[in-house]
């Protein structure tokens, strides 16, 4: 039997939108009553995050302008 946990992330102010976390735990389960004195720890990485943003009254304090060579910004 699958075993599917599934989440949310939500969002101050609600913006963007919730985002839904589904995933697979079955195999991190396999023996999960075997070892009925150990602890299980769940964890995971999200790969995907908003990608837009609007910013209203920022403002950047310190900023120091420089002049130099010209700058390559492709990372």
């Amino acid at each position: 039997t699958e075993q599917l946990l599934t989440g949310e992330i939500r969002y101050a102010d609600g913006n963007p939108t919730p985002t839904t976390l589904k995933s697979d735990i079955t195999e991190a389960l396999k023996g999960f009553n075997t070892g009925k004195g150990e602890s299980l720890t769940l964890g995971g990485t999200l790969v995907e995050t908003p990608e837009g943003m609007e910013v209203d009254g920022v403002e950047i304090n310190g900023w120091e302008e420089v002049k130099g060579d010209d700058v390559n910004a492709d990372l």
